[in-house]
């Protein structure tokens, strides 16, 4: 695999992997203002890595180990796309 394939893959699994994070995200918020109330949803948006413990412990268990799997391939690439090829 040339340099470029190589790069354009990191930037697709990096853009791929924010994206599938951030909607993941927004749909565990929305879950925790429904079920857990305002105040949790609110902590959860400003930070987020109260989103997916929220989340479990609000029942969406599916919710928030799709959240840590998504946050873990996104740092992966990222720490890939900051490394030198």
């Amino acid at each position: 695999m040339t340099g470029d394939a190589q790069n354009a893959a990191v930037t697709i699994a990096l853009v791929l992997s924010f994206a599938a994070l951030l909607t993941v995200h927004v749909a565990s918020v929305f879950g925790i203002a429904k079920k857990g109330g305002f105040g949790r949803a609110a902590g959860a948006f400003v930070f987020p890595p109260l989103a997916p413990v929220f989340a479990f412990t609000g029942g969406m268990r599916a919710r928030a180990i799709l959240w840590c799997l998504l946050a873990a391939a996104y740092l992966a690439a990222l720490l890939m796309a900051r490394t030198a090829w």
